[in-house]
């Protein structure tokens, strides 16, 4: 039956080949192909920010082009805020507009409260916007592409370029200063779910389930009458699910990479999208 078909399977921020990312290599994600009709990758897949820092990302972005020329339509590539220009793709509507897709950068107004780019990501942001007609700026569609072009306008200012250290007393202090930020990462995981149903809640109304990344913290809530899904991330600790949809429902399976072999769990939760959702308000 045609309701038992999986249309589309979304996962997100595999990280391919970065510090602590359990993707090492494209091979690994050939078992995501194995039942859906097309796969989606919802953004971080990849680092297309400093290309022209280190031959090791053109290299790596080669790959995954000639990866996605190799899966054709049967892959969605989607941006991130690590790959802003990966595609020209920032989200996904489905089964009649009541799932959305979206990696999930404009969640907070900052980008990331608790990463480097907090500092500059609203002012560039609000000043990308502002040379949007008044009719545009509120859209989804004006409000991505904003978040986009911050993410690229700000790249300089990155403490990663021009470019990374292999010494071992920079690799402490990174750590040291991740220790320090852990209360508001800790925070920004919290708001994830009142958020991803606020964003829904402006920008699509219509929307019973909104998918998203970027926290890289996997997880599933019911807040105000809608889905907030999260995905979570290949980079460790939390783990990562995806989701499938089928027919008029979800079903969510968490996955992992061993020895560079992907494992797809059962399904552990079904989400019927004509059912009422339960939960708090």
């Amino acid at each position: 039956m045609s309701d038992h078909v999986v249309s589309h399977r979304i996962v997100s921020d595999l990280h391919f080949a970065e510090h602590g990312s359990r993707v090492r290599h494209l091979r690994t994600l050939e078992a995501l192909f194995d039942g859906p009709r097309q796969v989606v990758f919802n953004g971080d897949t990849i680092e297309t920010r400093f290309l022209d820092m280190d031959p090791a990302y053109a290299v790596r972005r080669d790959e995954l082009l000639a990866f996605t020329a190799r899966w054709g339509e049967r892959l969605i590539v989607m941006t991130g805020n690590h790959d802003p220009d990966v595609s020209a793709i920032h989200h996904l509507e489905l089964c009649d507009g009541h799932v959305l897709i979206t990696h999930g950068d404009i969640l907070f107004p900052d980008l990331a409260p608790w990463g480097w780019e907090a500092r500059y990501f609203r002012k560039e942001m609000e000043r990308t916007l502002a040379l949007e007609p008044a009719e545009v700026r509120a859209t989804l569609e004006a409000q991505l592409r904003a978040a986009k072009h911050a993410v690229v306008a700000m790249r300089d200012l990155s403490p990663r370029y021009p470019g990374p250290s292999s010494h071992p007393w920079e690799r402490r202090l990174r750590f040291l200063l991740a220790i320090r930020r852990i209360d508001r990462i800790i925070g920004g995981w919290r708001e994830t779910p009142d958020r991803t149903a606020a964003l829904a809640e402006r920008f699509r109304p219509q929307a019973r389930a909104i998918i998203a990344g970027h926290v890289h913290r996997p997880g599933v809530w019911a807040v105000r009458g809608r889905w907030a899904i999260n995905t979570g991330s290949m980079v460790p600790p939390l783990g990562a699910m995806l989701v499938d949809v089928v027919g008029r429902e979800l079903h969510l399976r968490r996955w992992r990479v061993r020895r560079d072999v992907a494992e797809i769990g059962p399904v552990f939760r079904r989400i019927d999208l004509d059912a009422s959702v339960p939960g708090r308000a």
